[in-house]
């Protein structure tokens, strides 16, 4: 009894020996187990891994078992528990700064944007220099609405590390933000090719390509992004809109009202109008701009139909309803140099998206709503705007030359500025 007693503890001692005093034994080896074992979803051998990992590690790896049982924890989608196991690693360690980036996109990814913000910050200031620090920060840039200043630390963290889809479809949506959709689809074509079954990723191709006047491409792309996820309704909506850009207008009212017939919103509605205009179906227009503005109660968080688009449809209603002779795009454009000439960019704005839909091949009604777009801080819009006027121009006419330097002028404000 007294020698199993002995042996006994002789057998506890070896397993709580430091692991300078287990041959074979790899702290580091137990860690790469649970991250392959996490990766490939297998959540509870990962997590034993990491419990096996523990008995082994000394006090400097503390942090380090902490920040991948968080990782851990995040791959399981558990970001609460993910976020405390960070916070565990942060008070553990006073060196590595990327565990602040770390821990942010787990606070990203459950809402958090201020804590994350903050986490990102902070590992910036201590001199984190990790592609997925240099990520969030463009991605924390992007949520507060600052599209321009968070190209470059997005470029410069594919520049360090692999180049993720996700990174590359951010990349991208900060240049059609920014006003330059041409460099956008490069970005998203990039992206799509590395996972060229994902919809997402093909819709925002082509929408870049959409934005750059490539409507023949981008209805392809369109199509095949609805083939995955036919039931994606802004794919749909944008899928129409292009369909009408490209002068498919009986093609694109099946797709649009297809669309409002299944989820009347705002978007779709108002293409709705736009579309009808052409067709010169006046009264039908008008039922569709009613109920536009009724959604449009519905769907406040739209501040850009809100602040243009839907006054330009409100206009468009009033003149069909009150006076059709104002229904003349010229008509219009006098309209919008009365409000320009008092100060109101929205109004005139307003007018100039009216012609538009009246004429909307007319280079020089395009760029006066780019300019105004422009003048009214809308990046995206002007340059879309912008570029479609300098494309639907004649070469070299004063029209194709005006659009060219508005758009070379809004690209200077889109490049990326050093940090």
């Amino acid at each position: 009894m007294k020698y199993a007693a002995i042996a006994a503890l002789a057998a506890l001692a070896v397993a709580f020996a430091p692991v300078g005093a287990r041959a074979g034994v790899d702290f580091d080896a137990a860690i790469k187990s649970a991250t392959a074992f996490s990766d490939a979803g297998d959540h509870k051998r990962a997590f034993d891994a990491l419990d096996k990992a523990r008995l082994y590690a000394e006090e400097s790896d503390i942090p380090k078992l902490h920040a991948a049982r968080g990782r851990a924890h995040g791959r399981a989608g558990d970001y609460f528990n993910a976020i405390i196991e960070y916070g565990k690693a942060v008070r553990n360690n006073g060196g590595d700064s990327c565990m602040f980036a770390e821990r942010a996109r787990f606070f990203e990814s459950i809402g958090e944007f201020g804590q994350a913000w903050a986490d990102a910050s902070l590992a910036a200031s201590r001199g984190c220099e990790s592609s997925a620090a240099l990520s969030l920060q463009g991605r924390m840039r992007m949520i507060r609405g600052d599209y321009v200043r968070a190209i470059s630390p997005l470029v410069e963290s594919i520049e360090l590390g692999p180049e993720l889809p996700d990174t590359l479809a951010d990349i991208s949506t900060a240049y059609l933000a920014a006003g330059q959709p041409w460099v956008a689809a490069q970005y998203a074509r990039a992206a799509s090719d590395l996972r060229p079954d994902e919809p997402h990723l093909i819709s925002l191709l082509a929408d870049a390509l959409s934005m750059s006047g490539a409507y023949e491409e981008s209805i392809s792309a369109y199509r095949r992004a609805l083939e995955l996820d036919p039931k994606k309704d802004v794919t749909a909506n944008n899928y129409g809109f292009t369909l009408f850009a490209a002068g498919r207008t009986e093609e694109a009212a099946q797709v649009i009202d297809s669309l409002n017939d299944r989820a009347a919103n705002a978007y779709a509605l108002c293409n709705a109008v736009e579309i009808r205009l052409r067709q010169e179906k006046h009264a039908e227009a008008y039922g569709y701009g009613q109920a536009c503005l009724e959604q449009m109660d519905k769907q406040r968080g739209l501040a850009h139909y809100e602040r243009y688009y839907i006054r330009a449809v409100a206009e468009a209603m009033r003149a069909i309803e009150t006076d059709r002779e104002e229904l003349h795009p010229l008509t219009q454009l006098d309209l919008a140099d009365q409000r320009e000439s008092k100060g109101d960019l929205a109004g005139a704005l307003s007018h100039c998206l009216v012609a538009s839909m009246l004429e909307p091949s007319d280079p020089a009604i395009l760029l006066r709503a780019g300019k105004l777009y422009a003048a009214l801080g809308d990046a995206g819009r002007a340059g879309s705007m912008l570029e479609t006027a300098a494309r639907a121009a004649a070469p070299g006419s004063e029209t194709a030359l005006d659009a060219r330097r508005a758009l070379f002028n809004q690209s200077l404000r889109a490049l990326p500025r050093s940090r």
